[in-house]
């Protein structure tokens, strides 16, 4: 099967998904609305829980929490304050935050057994685990007036999850736990969004104790994803979208479920496995947990914004690590300057584990390779065999990955649970020689990118359409509260006729007081802004 032809078949696959879902909820395909914890796990199970009950059925405690990020979004955490055996909820813990990637959620943290997933592992090693969830997916789909059928919503890229999620979310759990710093761990995008907010805002970028990326992403100019070939149409499929989605890239559909049935059943597991290393490298060996294909399937991806997928092509399409571009006008209008500004990792003081995949379509060992020059790098793993989700799904990374990632996080050191075929035997790297990682060093220069000396304005995130609406109900609010307050004085002292007079002479004034002030203001924000 031609790339192309898996390419088509994906997105028909994707297209049927998001228009005619509701008729497979007809025929009972749909995931149930409040699914209950059954006694028996199975697999099936799996496929329709929620983030929260994926943790439960492993015997761990899950709490859920809300943060309000500053423009309005309201994000959901997941916190796991304990193991599975013990119930010690001490103030020396570490606290770390796991972040997730594209278009996905809390759930890919907790798509494995427990001995393989990472917050699982962590919670057991004595670890105040949270997981967070960025705008627009399955958990982050609520704002203070904004809904999500509406256009406004979807309007972000990540750069916004930089700016105002990322440090909503981190000053909300420092708040909850009393803590000065925590741990950081970012697979993908989440990585990549660390790497933004840490290095504009090295000041905040002090609440990080240790930067912990898997599959690490900031260049993405060498990207060998079959996604690639998607990047000359993002345009079209962006209106697209605008059109009949509202803006939003839709994921975690029926249809993925009945898919993902299909693959229980045994069929289709060939073409699931091809569309995988289509998208995000060789999917096949070690890399990934063939058994669970159907659980992946099913639980990812989750939603996200067209605007978003537009920041990454642009990414792939200029090689640089920079903001939304949204053209030389509104560019210099919001950046001051006609070009999109760049991030600069090598303003990031933190010290940052890197472990990638060499395998890895998206985040490309040349692309990590540039990165790894400007960070302050104190452990870099490369797994030869790994592909991009293969750092939190794979089949061996409690052998692999994890015995140099929990120590960063616990000062401890740590190994997998006893072998049960060998009473006695601890399965670590040296008991499996075939996992020994024996990459090349690679090539630390010394040389980093700095930033030029420009003076240039912080970056104004928002929409220019919740700008001007914030501002406008803002003011329509005080002019109400004014009107109704002279409305009332007036009645109180004035004859009715009179008053009635009165009322209305007074709502005149102060509507053209309103366009007056609010046209007065919108002329000054753009005479200051051609003026800079």
């Amino acid at each position: 099967m031609s790339k192309i032809t898996l390419l088509c078949l994906i997105l028909q696959v994707a297209f049927v998904s998001a228009q005619f879902g509701w008729l497979l909820d007809m025929f009972g395909f749909s995931e149930p609305k409040s699914p209950g914890t059954p006694k028996v796990i199975t697999k099936q199970d799996e496929m329709r829980m929620e983030a929260p009950e994926l943790i439960t059925s492993k015997g761990y405690p899950c709490e859920r929490h809300w943060v309000t990020t500053w423009d309005g979004y309201i994000l959901e955490l997941q916190r796991i304050p304990h193991g599975r055996h013990s119930n010690t909820t001490s103030d020396q813990r570490p606290v770390a935050l796991l972040q997730h990637g594209t278009a996905s959620s809390s759930k890919s943290w907790l798509l494995n057994s427990a001995d393989k997933s990472l917050p699982f592992v962590l919670a057991d090693a004595g670890v105040d685990v949270w997981l967070g969830n960025n705008r627009g997916n399955i958990y982050s789909k609520n704002h203070t007036f904004l809904s999500p059928s509406q256009y406004g919503f979807w309007d972000f890229s990540w750069d916004e999850m930089a700016e105002y999620d990322l440090p909503a979310e981190i000053d909300y759990i420092l708040d909850i736990t009393k803590d000065k710093q925590l741990y950081y761990v970012g697979h993908s995008q989440g990585s990549t969004i660390g790497f933004a907010k840490f290095s504009e805002h090295p000041y905040f970028a002090r609440k990080i104790k240790h930067f912990i990326a898997l599959a690490p992403v900031a260049h993405v100019g060498h990207v060998t994803s079959g996604l690639r070939q998607l990047v000359p149409f993002t345009k079209q499929i962006k209106i697209f979208l605008d059109m009949f989605r509202g803006g939003e890239v839709k994921g975690g559909s029926q249809m993925s479920k009945v898919m993902s049935n299909l693959l229980y059943n045994g069929l289709g597991e060939d073409l699931s496995m091809q569309g995988l290393s289509f998208l995000i490298g060789d999917a096949n060996g070690r890399s990934i947990d063939k058994s669970r294909i159907d659980v992946y399937n099913a639980q990812l991806p989750s939603s996200t914004s067209a605007k978003l997928l537009m920041h990454w092509a642009q990414a792939v399409n200029t090689n640089q690590f920079q903001h939304f571009d949204y053209g030389a006008s509104d560019n210099q209008r919001r950046y001051r300057q006609p070009t999109p500004p760049l991030y600069y990792p090598s303003n990031i003081t933190v010290p940052v584990a890197i472990f990638t995949g060499r395998k890895d379509a998206l985040a490309d060992p040349t692309d990590v390779s540039w990165l790894l020059t400007q960070i302050n790098v104190t452990h870099d793993i490369d797994i030869p065999w790994y592909n991009h989700l293969s750092l939190i799904l794979g089949s061996d990374v409690e052998y692999v990955i994890y015995p140099h990632l929990v120590p960063i996080i616990t000062g401890q050191t740590w190994s997998p649970k006893p072998d049960h075929d060998t009473p006695g035997k601890v399965q670590g790297i040296d008991s499996h020689p075939q996992n020994n990682i024996k990459a090349p060093p690679r090539n630390h220069r010394t040389h980093r990118l700095r930033p030029p000396p420009v003076n240039r304005a912080p970056i104004s995130a928002l929409p220019k359409v919740f700008l001007i609406d914030f501002g406008f109900v803002v003011v329509v609010v005080v002019v109400v509260v004014v009107v109704v307050v002279v409305v009332v004085v007036v009645v109180v002292i004035v004859a009715a006729a009179a008053a009635a007079v009165v009322v209305v002479v007074v709502v005149v004034l102060v509507v053209v007081v309103v366009v007056i002030v609010y046209t007065s203001c919108g002329s000054s924000s753009r005479s200051s802004s051609s003026g800079t």
